[in-house]
């Protein structure tokens, strides 16, 4: 049995049985060259019909992408704007996916914030209160902390479905190149675009990682 968007059409001159594919669903957003209306044969026909299909879960898988990274661009510089107006955080870097350019629309934000004394950060929570979550669309929902040696982090789970964040406090000595510990080698090395920076120090500890040209 044919698919209920595939109907059989007079022949043409060549007397072969074509086939015209209802596309007015399956279609709606494709570029008009992608559009191939009919084909010779129900085979032919349930084939284009499969690969529009692709097209089509394509071409919303990547609306879906696009509208996270503005999202996610969004958060990213509210909180760098809100890092900037601390005396107490000295560097903000954001690392992992969406620093190298691989983030999916389900992908957190991860940022690492060089700060006088990470355990600050930990022990009062009054400091979420003056992020622009209003800005953002969205606060956090959740959150829980976690233990990375000489860093540690707060994960937040934002409310509407707006994703991760990932805050990893450390203080300056995680960002000496002298020695270079390992650890902060590998955070780095993933990804790294830097938010603020007023002393240069993540941008020492760019070019020791990855040479001169680190963002």
């Amino acid at each position: 049995m044919m698919p209920s968007n595939i109907e059989c059409v007079d022949p043409l001159d060549d007397n072969a049985t074509y086939y015209r594919i209802a596309t007015d669903t399956v279609m709606s957003g494709l570029p008009l060259q992608t559009r191939q209306p009919l084909a010779r044969g129900p085979t032919a026909a349930a084939s284009i019909l499969a690969r529009l299909q692709r097209c089509r879960i394509q071409d919303l898988r990547s609306k879906t992408c696009q509208a996270a990274r503005m999202q996610a661009e969004r958060i990213i510089q509210v909180i760098a704007d809100w890092a900037k107006a601390q005396p107490t955080i000295q560097a903000v870097a954001l690392v992992g996916s969406h620093a190298c350019g691989s983030a999916g629309a389900d992908s957190d934000i991860d940022l690492v914030l060089i700060v006088t004394d990470p355990r600050a950060f930990r022990d009062e929570t009054a400091w979420l209160d003056t992020i622009g979550w209003n800005a953002m669309g969205a606060r956090p929902q959740r959150w829980q902390d976690e233990d990375y040696g000489a860093l540690w982090s707060r994960r937040l789970w934002l409310e509407k479905n707006h994703g991760e964040i990932e805050f990893g406090f450390a203080s300056p000595s995680w960002a000496d190149v002298k020695p270079l510990d390992p650890g902060t080698r590998s955070v780095i090395a993933d990804g790294c675009r830097i938010l603020h920076d007023p002393t240069e120090m993540l941008r020492r500890l760019c070019d020791a990682v990855s040479g001169p040209g680190c963002s």
